[in-house]
Formats: C-alpha cells, structure tokens, sequence
C-alpha cells in the first residue's frame, strides 16, 4: 500500500514541472454560469428630502356656447286606483278601546276582493257609553247624577260584482239604537229611547271617472224603521219605510266641457200611528260644466222637485232651484280663485228623518201632553243658498285658504224646543240665515298639519220659539303624523245659544198644583270648549295603539239643552290590520 503511495506522488510532481515548460491551455466544457454573491445592506438611512420645486403654469380659456332645448308636453291618461286595489294589502281590520267613564267602540272589517271577479265584506260597528252623568239643572242650578246610556250598533254586509267596465254593489245592515232619557230628577218610566233601521241598497252603473264616454249610474234603497221606545202616549207604535230611486247620465262633451243629467224619488210612508202620513219628493236634474283650463270654471244646472205629501191633508208644492258656480282663476294654478256659488234642496221632515237629527225627540203638543197630526205630518224644508268669497293655495301647496260669505234663505225651517226637561219638539217657520266664513289648511312640512275653521252667523228668526242655534262655531285640527307615532290635537267652540223650553211644572217637581199654567222659559246654554288629544303608537305596520281624549277642559257641553255631555274622559285600545 505505501508503495503504491509514492508511486503517485511521483507522477504527479513530474506532471508540475513538465507544465510549467509548456503553453498555458484551457478547455471550456461548458457555459459560463455568472452568480452573484449577497450582498449586506449598508445601515445609513438616505436623505429623502426634494430640493426641486416645480411651478407650472397654465393657461385656459372658455369659450360659451348657447344650447336651446324644446320641452313638448304629452298628454297621457291618468292613473285610477280602485279603493279595492288600494286596500288590497290588508283584508281585515279591527279597532277596540274601552274607556273612563264606562264607555266603548268597536269596529271590525273583513274583505275579500278578486280584481276580475268582485268583492265581498262584512263588518261590526259599535259606540256605547254606560255611565251615570252628573247632572247641573240650568234652571236653579242644583246638580245630581242620572243614567247616561247612549249605544248605537250596526252589522252588514257590501258586496259588489264586476262586469267590465259596470260594477253591481249592494249593501244590506242592521242598526239599533238605544239612548236614555237623563236630564229629569224625577222617576219616569219613559225614559228609554229604542229603534231599530233595516237597510238595503243596490246600484249599478259606471264609476264616472272616464267621461269620454257616457256613463250611468242606476240606483235604488229601501229603509225599515221601527220605534220600540216605550213612548208618552202609551200602546203607540211609529213605524216608516222610507225608499229611494234614481238614475243619473254623465259624459264629457269636449276637452273642456260635460254635461249630466238625473232623476230622483224619494218617498216616506209612514205605518202604524203614522199612517196617515205619506211624502213623494220627485226631482229632476240638469247640468253643465265648462272649465277653460286656465281663467273660468263654469257650472250651471236646474233641479225641478214636485213635492207631494199626505196626512190629515194632501198638499203638492212645486220647486225650481237653480244651480250656478262660477270661478275665475286669476293668477292660474289655483292660487287666486274668487267665485259665486248658487244652489239648493229639498229636506224631508218625516219622523223618521227628525229622529236621525235628533234622538230625543217625542211626538208631543205645544201644551206638552197631546198628541197633534202636525208632528209627523210637518212639511219639508226648502234651502236656497248664495255664497261668495276666495279660495286658492300657494305655488307649494303648503297653505290652502277660504273665505267666504253665505246667506241661506229657509221655507219652512226646523225651530227646536225642549218639553219637560226631557223631549224634544219642533215647529216649522221661516228662517234667514247670513254667515261669514274662514277655512285654513296650513301644512309646512309633510309630517305637520293645522286646520281652522270659524263661522259667525246671524238669524232672522219668523218662528213663536227661539232658533237654538250659536251666534259663533268654530273648529281647530292638529296633527303631527311620525314612522313611529301619531299625535293630534283639537278644540271646538260653541257659542252661547238659547233655548224656548215649555214646562209643566207638576212634571218637573215645581208644583204640587195639577192646575197649574204651563211655564214658558227660555234657557240660555254656556258657551263652551271641547279640547280633545289623540296619540296612535304604531308598533308595528298591522298593530297600532291608540288613546283618545275629549272635553279635557272638563266643560259643561250641551249639543241640545238639558243633555249635558261627559265631562274629561278619554278611550284606549288597539287598531289591528292584516
């Protein structure tokens, strides 16, 4: 092994020198692979900052050009929405709320509709308060408590069937109400006020909304009433069917002008103790429209009514009311409109229609114990009526007024006088009425709404008795509506008013002596407030709680003389819709 050693070795220094004798030589076996070795990154931070400012300078210049530009108008069709379409989201309503003193309201409405086929609802109404009201007789002034109760209740069902363009609809309910008679200390067995309304209507026709094309309208209704008061004169029953009938034609001449035309009967007959009582109002309308777009809007007409009523003698009376509306639209877009109005009716004085006025009231003579024909036989009440004045709002709409002067001319008018503290009858005259009017509607934003109304009235009284009516009314609305809540607010004044009331003074505890002379007072109601609140908390888009105040002042408010109203007293519950 160490032989073989140095053997190489040998070699190998002789291979040294004999090169170093020779010419150096390289052979390249492959391609030149360059690398780079890394490198350490010196630790001095450089100097960042510029030395060299830069101010550029530009110049513009702009040179105008006028574009003119052409808005066309296009007439196109208004949208119409049905109260169906509208109303489609929710098909079923309820509101219930109970109240201080005991009082109630219930409503509750249930739909369904197919817009091809027609519709159907069925509904509830309820309103009923149950306490005793404390009592301040306007005679000597003493106060007591008496029995107050006041219910009105009402179910029916609307339906209506689609047929094309027409539409069939009906309506058929119930009605009963039942009111108490509480002004009189002493114990009466007549006090409890009970009648009953059947009611049925139908109609079928157009909507009158495209009068490019004639539309009609055919209608008819029949009322059932029946009295189950247990009335002065005992064993008496009043009963009256009253029924109605009509057609009306409507269509548009030319862009700016229509014409309709319609005829109306109304008949009232009465039954039982009324029969001797009948009345067929028959009436004739015309008229026309013009409205220029911009300066005038014109209507004229001209309603004929024969009027012929039956009882302990026939009488026919004939009537021609004119109707005429001219407004001038001075500064366009009904900003600025002055106008004159003239008009007119015919209003049926049955029993029936007297008791809907007013529930107190008892078929009774002047001297408060007889019982005249003239009380269920009193002849109808014809009304002309003139009134001018302005009406208009801002370019923004944010603010809507009117004012205006009326003046009511009365055959046969409504005089209204109270019997023993505790009926109601009436007597017929002549009556001129002149007021002066102002109506406001002011609306700054979207959410906030403010009302005001106020009337002033002066009466030419033709009647033995007094007219019972306010010299002063007026009415105030505030609303502010949020995504959460609703709050409202309202006052309405009723001015000092006075009453003729007949008494018998053993009736009313006075007097002992049977013989004695019937009084003649006349009775003078306060004026008074009635401030009322509202707040609606929506909980969610179908449940909204409500509460609802009135007579907050706590007034002494009588709508008819002796029958003083509640005092503070408010109602809560829930609206429900889904």
């Amino acid at each position: 092994m160490k032989r073989v050693i140095s053997i190489s070795l040998f070699a190998l220094l002789a291979c040294a020198g004999v090169s170093a004798q020779v010419a150096k030589q390289v052979e390249v076996t492959k391609n030149y692979a360059p690398s780079v070795s890394q490198a350490t990154k010196l630790a001095i931070a450089p100097n960042m900052a510029d030395t060299v400012t830069l101010r550029p300078e530009i110049d513009y210049t702009i040179t105008p050009r006028s574009f003119s530009s052409t808005l066309g108008t296009h007439r196109f069709k208004p949208a119409s929405v049905t109260y169906w379409e509208y109303m489609k989201e929710y098909s079923f309503y309820m509101k219930l709320g109970v109240g201080y003193p005991l009082n109630s309201v219930a409503d509750v409405y249930a739909s369904t509709h197919r817009a091809d086929v027609g519709y159907i609802m069925g509904y509830v109404n309820h309103r009923g308060q149950y306490s005793k009201i404390r009592m301040t007789d306007l005679f000597d002034g003493s106060s007591y408590r008496n029995n107050s109760q006041q219910m009105v209740n009402r179910v029916g069902v609307n339906a209506g069937r689609y047929f094309g363009r027409y539409t069939l609809s009906g309506d058929i309910y119930y009605q009963s109400d039942i009111y108490h008679r509480y002004p009189l200390r002493s114990d009466y067995d007549r006090r409890e006020i009970n009648f009953e309304d059947v009611n049925l209507k139908l109609r079928f026709g157009d909507s009158f909304v495209d009068l490019k094309r004639l539309n009609f309208d055919v209608y008819g209704s029949v009322d059932f009433y029946n009295d189950k008061s247990k009335t002065f004169v005992e064993d008496s029953k009043y009963q009256q069917i009253d029924a109605t009938a009509g057609v009306k034609f409507a269509r548009r001449l030319a862009t700016r002008s229509m014409f309709s035309a319609s005829i109306d009967y109304r008949g009232y007959y009465g039954l039982k103790d009324l029969s001797s009582y009948s009345n067929n109002i028959l009436s004739a309308t015309l008229l026309y429209g013009y409205n220029s777009g911009r300066l005038l809007d014109l209507k004229a007409g001209l309603t004929y009514s024969f009027d012929h009523t039956t009882s302990a003698s026939k009488t026919n009376r004939n009537y021609v009311m004119p109707y005429l509306y001219v407004g001038l639209n001075v500064r366009n877009k009904g900003t600025f409109v002055p106008y004159i109005e003239l008009d007119g009716e015919v209003i049926n004085n049955s029993y029936y229609s007297l008791l809907k006025r007013n529930p107190y009231v008892e078929i009774l003579g002047s001297d408060g114990a007889s019982m005249p024909d003239f009380m269920h036989s009193l002849p109808n009440t014809a009304k002309y009526n003139v009134r001018f004045g302005v009406s208009g709002h801002t370019r923004n709409s944010k603010f809507a007024y009117r004012f205006y002067a009326n003046m009511s001319f009365l055959e046969n008018s409504i005089y209204w006088y109270n019997v023993n503290q505790l009926f109601f009858n009436a007597e017929v005259a002549r009556e001129n009425v002149w007021s002066v009017n102002a109506e406001l509607d002011y609306k700054p934003v979207s959410q906030l709404l403010l009302s005001m109304q106020v009337r002033g009235l002066i009466y030419t009284n033709f009647s033995t008795v007094n007219s019972a009516h306010p010299p002063v009314e007026a009415k105030l609305r505030l609303r502010y509506t949020h995504k959460k809540f609703a709050i409202g607010a309202s006052a309405e004044l009723q001015g000092v008013s006075k009453w003729t009331c007949i008494n018998n003074p053993v009736f009313v505890g006075r007097s002992d002596d049977e013989n004695a002379a019937l009084e003649r007072d006349t009775v003078t109601v306060p004026a008074s407030v009635d401030v009322g609140l509202t707040f609606d908390w929506y909980v969610s888009d179908k449940c909204t709680v409500f509460v609802e105040g009135n007579n907050l002042a706590n007034m002494n408010i009588y709508r008819w003389v002796y029958y003083r109203e509640y005092g503070a007293n408010f109602t809560a519950g829930v609206k429900v819709q889904f």
